[in-house]
């Protein structure tokens, strides 16, 4: 079948099922409306899998031809379906952002004009943020001038988003997470598909109003009752961080010839938004900002900053802004003292505790430790990365192995170093108690006890337990680091935040621990059964 063909019954199947139901400005689905409207684009769906599906398994590998009316299919089809997500109705949303995902599907199998339907949707995102934003439409055209889409295709969708909100932009950045998904499940993540995916993204991002979502605050930091509708707000902030932290953890490998993931700006612009975001989400009060959901937001704003981290390389002043940030947003998780050996044993997650109702005590808890534990792996990440910067290996060993880890000469290279050490010091002073250290027996036992509640705080969450110990590799232990006696007679040694550090933090020592804990848990269960 030829592309122009395709394209046409396309347009004509997803037109003709949605146009008696959207045919005005202003649509009120009736029950009855509304069943109709839900049967047709289950049929409309059904259509284009079995289209893709015929695609696949066509013996020859002809793409769909090029056809000069293709774009101009596709705008309206687009147009159409975005116009569904205006729609207050969660299941004619959730049908056309299924839709949308299979036309993405069936344009990558076909080899043909995906490009210009990711542009072209990234473009509707771009609209409907103006507009949410009540931006003048002179700002949004001059700014969707250099699209790639021309200027016909802007002309059909704008109209269909005049009443477009924070619910059809958080619609919107749904489909492009979906669409996501789908490139890494279904296409292997297809290096360049995945390179015009994360360009599209990345330059409607850049041209989004970010600081602009200020002004939709109040004297008293909640979202106004005039700028979101309901709830749309706190759903859009939700859709766009699991976007970022999706896009963060998928695009990372993009470019194999030449471009390295961490040169990419799309990197750079999300991580310079993670203060912005953690204002929008965390400073938000009223009815709709539930315990549970702020614990969330709490959640995914750590998973970003972790992916990012893993991802790219962050200089000093980022990571001590993220320092800074965890003091904010998780200081009672963060400096609250580690759990004793034993006290907690039950601490399993089993599917997201953020599901559950924020009644039941033991939920919240849970969630609780969940968080700490993400709390207390990024701060210590932060912190061994402005001891041990990449690349800075050879320069790091002069200044580890001076008399004191806490004093170094006024030299800007040594300043972040300074700051992680002193930030892991304080921490670790709050957990051992340091100053109250008298003797070296005693420092023994609440080095061990330590180090074996850091451990059972991570066990049930092995995925983190690891990296937590792949981290402490990074540490550059000094051989002179010794755990003796005759080192503890030292002052200076009492003082030296690396002897501390490398008797709680070695991570073979570390690793012992853990077959240990795991050989118990295993008997324990054993017990059980």
């Amino acid at each position: 079948m030829s592309g122009g063909s395709t394209y046409s019954r396309l347009h004509r199947l997803i037109s003709d099922s949605v146009r008696p139901c959207t045919a005005a400005e202003v649509v009120s689905l009736t029950k009855e409306k509304e069943k109709e409207l839900l049967a047709s684009l289950s049929q409309v769906l059904r259509q284009i899998q079995l289209w893709t599906r015929q695609l696949e398994s066509d013996s020859d590998d002809d793409e769909l031809s090029a056809q000069s009316e293709d774009h101009r299919y596709l705008s309206n089809i687009v147009a159409e379906l975005v116009f569904l997500l205006t729609l207050k109705n969660r299941y004619v949303q959730h049908l056309a952002v299924k839709i949308l995902v299979a036309i993405s599907g069936f344009l990558a199998t076909s080899g043909s004009n995906w490009g210009f339907f990711i542009r072209f949707l990234c473009l509707c995102m771009e609209l409907v943020a103006t507009n949410a934003l009540s931006f003048s439409s002179a700002s949004s055209t001059a700014g969707l001038e250099n699209s790639h889409c021309n200027s016909s295709s802007l002309l059909v969708v704008k109209p269909r988003l005049k009443n477009a909100g924070w619910s059809t932009l958080a619609e919107i950045v749904r489909v492009l997470r979906s669409i996501l998904k789908c490139l890494n499940q279904d296409f292997e993540y297809d290096d360049n598909l995945a390179e015009v995916y994360l360009d599209s993204v990345y330059y409607s991002l850049s041209n989004m109003p970010w600081d602009s979502l200020d002004v939709i605050y109040n004297s008293q930091n909640s979202f106004s009752v005039d700028a979101l509708d309901d709830a749309s707000g706190v759903v859009f902030l939700g859709n766009l961080i699991q976007f970022f932290c999706s896009m963060v953890e998928q695009c990372g490998s993009v470019d194999d010839a030449g471009r390295s993931q961490d040169e990419h700006p799309f990197f750079g612009l999300v991580t310079n938004l993670v203060p912005k975001l953690f204002y929008w989400c965390l400073s938000m009060q009223g009815q709709h900002v539930i315990t549970c959901i702020r614990q969330y937001f709490r959640h995914k704003l750590l998973v970003l900053m972790l992916r990012l981290s893993l991802q790219i390389h962050l200089d000093c002043c980022i990571l001590v802004s993220w320092l800074q940030l965890l003091h904010n947003y998780f200081q009672e998780l963060l400096w609250q003292p580690i759990a004793s050996p034993g006290s907690v044993q039950d601490d399993c997650l089993e599917g997201s505790p953020f599901l559950l109702s924020n009644s039941d005590g033991e939920v919240y808890n849970m969630c609780s430790r969940h968080l700490k534990r993400q709390a207390i792996f990024l701060f210590l990440r932060c912190c061994f990365s402005l001891i041990n910067p990449r690349g800075g290996a050879k320069k790091l060993c002069a200044c580890l192995t001076t008399d004191s880890c806490l004093n170094f000469d006024p030299d800007l290279d040594c300043i972040g170093r300074r700051r992680g050490l002193l930030e892991l010091y304080k921490w670790l002073q709050g957990n051992l108690h340091l100053d109250v250290f008298v003797d070296y027996e005693m420092y023994i036992e609440n080095c061990v006890n330590f180090s074996l509640s850091f451990l059972q705080l991570f066990v049930h969450e092995d995925d983190i337990l690891f990296k937590v110990l792949l981290q402490l590799l990074s540490l550059p232990f000094c051989v002179e680091q010794k755990f003796n006696k005759r080192k503890w007679t030292s002052q200076d040694t009492k003082e030296d935040i690396l002897f501390h550090v490398s008797n709680v933090f070695n991570p073979v020592h570390l690793f012992h621990l853990f077959l240990a804990e795991v050989k118990f848990f295993y008997t324990l269960q054993c017990c059980f059964y």
